[in-house]
């Protein structure tokens, strides 16, 4: 079987995985390009610059997998904007009442720090996530929060210095509130915050600021409580890290299908091109293809071939489903994924706290972006797919088996 990665530039099929009819949803390159391109920038990964709206899935992922990558605060493109925003929040507070909306932070942050922390939490690596997604989101300047909170949080994910967050608690409802109530309390340094060191003990978050080389708690001034916990930082990090580990899986189904076809001396007819060009999917064209490329030149195809020919009666003159109609199973499983998988990307590159400051019109928008809705439709769909591909891989080793297994018992 061919190598996919070290011989890409010669499929002869890349014009096809274009081709689309008219009306018909088609994607910038190829699947096998796209997942090509995240394991390499998944493996390259250093630094994470962030600038608000050009995060990726493969760059949570490498912060979520790889202690080592650090996260840099883009401060040319986005000081300015989040400083303007800070600043337009603190002129609109009436004479008198700061204090009162420092305590009404405090208040508000002690209030969500409801959730249940026991001998379950949610995995560190996700925590991580969590803040930086949360950070992206708040570098665009709709948000009211200080530059140097920001810095703070930062600050943390590079010392890998991560709160202790609940499992449960309000995510993907009306905002991750519950769950990010614990970075924001790491930050104000609560009594009740537990921090997770690299080196797998909890400390208090008074030492963890100390740690990270943050003199003091943060005293959150008017809507940055709010800032920090009115968002979908936790469900859109994680599932980006489920769309990153699905594209892979999906291609590692077209190429398990192509072995299968191998093992079970298959007919590579169904890989024709023509029958999946008539058909129009994208997915469906492209997983043919990718079958097609890892079968020609096959030994095992040669030997199969040979052997059909000098026993046609010893198999089906066409193979059974589970191989033949593969590329039709498996394309719309993959679209369903590229599809989720730019939803997500555009989810953690989104403004979605309550309310938004407008500084260039001089107002606050109150709106419901905290809602979780495009995450938990992408991931419904998502999860179907995955089911879906399971059950293929599942039917596929079974068939195998039981042939297998025949065989054994004849020659017994």
């Amino acid at each position: 079987m061919r190598s996919l990665f070290h011989q890409h530039s010669h499929f002869r099929w890349m014009a096809l995985i274009r081709f689309a009819a008219p009306g018909i949803l088609t994607f910038q390159c190829s699947h096998f390009d796209e997942v090509r391109k995240m394991l390499s920038q998944f493996k390259q990964a250093q630094v994470v610059n962030l600038q608000g709206t050009s995060l990726t899935v493969v760059q949570v992922a490498a912060i979520a997998r790889r202690p080592d990558v650090k996260v840099r605060l883009d401060k040319v493109v986005a000081h300015d904007r989040v400083s303007k925003s800070a600043k337009w929040v603190s002129e609109k507070i009436a004479p008198g009442t700061a204090d009162k909306t420092t305590d009404l932070q405090t208040e508000l942050i002690r209030f969500l720090n409801a959730g249940v922390i026991g001998k379950e939490f949610l995995p560190t690596s996700y925590s991580k996530i969590a803040m930086l997604v949360r950070t992206n989101t708040l570098m665009q300047g709709y948000s009211g929060i200080r530059w140097e909170v920001l810095e703070g949080m930062s600050k943390l994910m590079n010392e890998n210095l991560i709160p202790k967050m609940p499992l449960r608690g309000t995510v993907t409802a009306s905002g991750d509130a519950v769950v990010l109530s614990f970075v924001a309390g790491l930050l104000t340094g609560r009594h009740n915050s537990q921090v997770m060191t690299p080196e797998g003990d909890v400390i208090t978050s008074l030492k963890a600021l100390k740690r990270a080389g943050i003199p003091a708690p943060f005293e959150l001034q008017a809507k940055e409580g709010l800032a920090l916990v009115n968002g979908t930082a936790v469900g859109s990090a994680v599932a980006a890290t489920v769309c990153f580990d699905a594209n892979i899986l999906a291609l590692l189904s077209e190429v398990l299908s192509a072995l299968f076809c191998e093992v079970m001396h298959g007919n590579s007819e169904f890989t024709d091109p023509l029958t999946h060009e008539l058909k129009h999917h994208p997915g469906q064209i492209e997983a043919a293809a990718i079958m097609e490329f890892l079968l020609d030149e096959s030994d095992y195809m040669k030997q199969a071939e040979i052997k059909n020919k000098e026993n046609p009666l010893t198999k089906p003159k066409q193979d059974r489903y589970v191989l033949r109609t593969s590329p039709q199973w498996l394309g719309p499983q993959i679209e369903v994924i590229r599809m989720a998988t730019h939803s997500i990307e555009r989810e953690i590159n989104s403004v979605n706290d309550n309310p938004m400051v407008d500084v260039s019109r001089d107002l606050a928008l109150n709106g419901g972006n905290f809602q979780g809705t495009p995450i938990r439709v992408s991931m419904d769909n998502l999860r179907f797919s995955l089911a879906a591909i399971g059950k293929l891989m599942f039917a596929q080793f079974s068939n195998w088996f039981a042939i297998t297994t025949t065989m054994v018992c004849h020659q017994i």
